[in-house]
């Protein structure tokens, strides 16, 4: 398995991403890579300077991978004005499992500048992204809810979701989201649960639930406190938006556990 990339800022923010990646990592038995972007100083300084800063953070980020309870990684620090695109370019030419990320950071030096990293990087990445912010709970037999159509049909969002609960000894909890329930719906949902189970390896129990989709995906997440909320992109398109698809970009705003959001196979071909 390729390595789980958590993206190191320098706001407290990081530390819940990067504990996080730790355990999910040793879960999946998956190499973790700490990933630093620090903008370049003073062109002018001596090659010894920036030596000494890069040697610094490494020890930095070592320290805080001990603290999180790894007992290795790997740590690149890049050289980059723009941190997102940086790790953009980085994750997409090395294609990990998965990129890590907190909800926001800062334009401190090391940071991944102001705002949702996750909402940039689902734009310009092909890997599946997942933000994390303080207080996530336990991946140990957690539930991991992921949202499906009513085909029966295991997406990769599905199926993600199927090996982190795999991994971890916990449970799919897949929730539809529908406006109308018809009488001939309702007796296909016992069928759609058993395509849904029969093409994932992990426990899985089917939740056809009344409502909106960003909402009822949340409301269960709430419920049965989610291990993580797994998500797909609407695929490829013209504009951001639409790639990213309404109801993963509704979860980036309002989810308050580990979101992660796994690109549309059409997106992934077109790296």
């Amino acid at each position: 398995m390729n390595a789980i990339t958590v993206a190191f800022g320098t706001h407290d923010s990081s530390i819940e991403p990067l504990t996080w990646s730790a355990r999910l990592a040793q879960h999946l038995e998956a190499p973790l890579q700490v990933l630093s972007i620090v903008a370049p100083v003073s062109a002018e300084a001596p090659p010894e300077f920036f030596a000494e800063l890069d040697q610094r953070r490494r020890q930095d980020i070592e320290q805080a991978t001990k603290n999180a309870g790894a007992a290795s990684a790997d740590v690149v620090v890049l050289n980059e004005h723009k941190p997102l695109a940086a790790i953009a370019s980085y994750v997409n030419e090395h294609q990990p499992t998965m990129c890590v990320v907190g909800t926001h950071d800062s334009h401190e030096p090391g940071g991944l500048g102001e705002g949702n990293p996750a909402h940039h990087l689902l734009h310009h990445c092909h890997v599946p992204v997942a933000m994390v912010g303080p207080g996530a709970p336990t991946l140990d037999g957690g539930v991991f809810v992921v949202g499906v159509e009513a085909t029966g049909d295991p997406s990769p969002a599905l199926q993600l979701a199927s090996t982190l609960a795999s991994a971890t000894n916990g449970t799919v909890h897949a929730v539809h989201a529908y406006e109308s329930l018809s009488e001939d719906e309702a007796e296909r949902w016992r069928q759609i649960e058993a395509d849904l189970a029969g093409g994932v390896a992990a426990p899985l129990k089917f939740f056809p639930t009344a409502g909106h989709p960003a909402q009822v995906i949340l409301e269960h997440g709430d419920a049965h406190d989610a291990a993580a909320i797994v998500t797909g992109t609407r695929g490829s398109g013209g504009f951001g938006g639409l790639i990213l698809g309404r109801v993963p970009a509704q979860l980036l705003s309002h989810a308050n556990r580990p979101l992660i959001v796994v690109p549309h196979p059409a997106a992934r071909s077109n790296t």
